[in-house]
């Protein structure tokens, strides 16, 4: 039988707008909390260059603060959840419904028109695998009033009421608005199929101005982040402030400075604060193409001092587990031979340190025992649980050479 190998554990620590605003009770900073984000470009964190497709957990952020950046979603996790990789998150939201941690909890948009899916939708996981459209490109455009046009979301968040939240990646002439500039803000509800702007691109510039003392221009919002009834933006420009969060309120702050979020001055491009609920176990694997009988490294950050049992199939499915804290469903097939073979009663398992942390390796079967991912690829589907708690990683899949 394969095991986890059990060397002692590494360390590495886991991971009318202005009138509301002037009303609102500003959010609490963001110091010592983690945000999940995408960089625009690759950005190298230790010695990994993790691409723009990857989002990364960092935090604690804050002043005085140390930062431990880390991949929670990245290639491995896209293809066993959705067997498609994309080539870019643009935007990054959370689900008004969607538990926390789980894989009903995040939407997010792509750069680019890919996997069927257009640049100006808000996609989520879908129940079952792959991804469902919660907002279309189509409808926005019927709400803007010019169905025939092109947008593309460049940022976006859902409020507690089901507002979506988002910003254009470029101007946009003849809606129902009038001129939509790329740094304004606005509002969707899907209840009443009605859009409103929410903050301009001036009005946010001026804050900004406000907050930093600087004339430089904004350029663009890059991720929004709505938290507590307060707007949180990133922008564009200046280049000093293009990886620092704004907290748009009616005395407006930079909550985060670029260089407290431990990314090397990479400019975001997608934002998200979570709480605790959301911390739920990241198991990684490298390489994420491997043959049969190829040792592979492993991480995990999880709890501190935790046993996690390690569940391996594959074939790809998806089985219901959101009764369960975590991501919310096993995605293997239940019927999988390989994944029999460790349903015994001592599975593969790993103990985190002190730290929430645990490194070693686990060696593919040289037998030819694989399955296929939801894109047919042939490879291995792996997912960690916790004991006593229950709760589950993300999926990691490795394609098999």
């Amino acid at each position: 039988m394969h095991r986890f190998c059990l060397p002692r554990p590494s360390g590495r620590a886991t991971t009318g707008a202005l009138v509301a605003l002037a009303l609102s009770v500003a959010a609490p900073a963001a110091a010592q909390n983690t945000l999940h984000v995408s960089t625009t470009t690759n950005v190298q964190l230790g010695p990994d260059l993790v691409d723009d497709a990857t989002m990364i957990a960092t935090g604690p952020v804050g002043p005085s603060l140390t930062p431990s950046p880390s991949t929670f979603f990245s290639e491995g996790h896209w293809q066993a959840v959705c067997g498609f990789v994309p080539s870019d998150i643009d935007g990054l939201g959370r689900r008004p419904s969607g538990t926390p941690g789980s894989a009903g909890a995040y939407a997010f948009s792509f750069l680019a028109n890919e996997g069927g899916f257009l640049d100006g939708d808000v996609l989520g996981f879908a129940v079952g695998g792959g991804f469902e459209v919660i907002v279309s490109e189509t409808e926005l455009l019927a709400a803007l009033g010019v169905p025939s046009a092109n947008i593309d979301l460049d940022a976006l968040d859902f409020d507690g009421q089901g507002c979506l939240y988002f910003s254009l990646q470029s101007d946009l002439t003849g809606t129902v608005l009038g001129m939509v500039e790329d740094g304004d803000v606005l509002c969707y509800e899907p209840a009443t199929t009605k859009v409103s702007m929410f903050l301009t691109e001036p009005e946010i510039q001026a804050m900004f101005s406000s907050a930093t003392g600087l004339a430089g221009s904004i350029g663009d919002v890059q991720a929004i982040e709505s938290t507590a009834g307060v707007l949180w933006v990133v922008t564009q420009g200046p280049s000093s402030h293009d990886g620092a969060v704004l907290e748009c309120s009616f005395n407006p702050r930079i909550l985060v400075e670029e260089d407290e979020m431990g990314l090397n001055g990479a400019e975001i491009d997608a934002l998200c604060d979570i709480g605790p609920s959301d911390d739920i176990p990241t198991l990684t694997m490298t390489p994420v193409a491997a043959a049969p009988g190829d040792a592979l490294s492993i991480e995990l950050n999880g709890d501190p001092n935790t046993i996690y049992i390690a569940l391996l199939s594959g074939a790809t499915g998806w089985v219901d587990f959101r009764s369960r804290p975590g991501f919310g469903a096993w995605y293997f097939d239940p019927n999988d031979p390989w994944l029999a073979m460790f349903l015994g009663p001592m599975p593969p398992m790993a103990v985190t340190d002190g730290q929430g942390s645990f490194a070693g390796s686990f060696t593919l079967p040289t037998a030819p025992v694989f399955g296929l991912g939801f894109s047919g690829e042939e490879g291995w589907s792996f997912q960690v649980m916790a004991l006593p708690s229950l709760e589950t990683s993300a999926p990691f899949r490795v394609t098999k050479l």
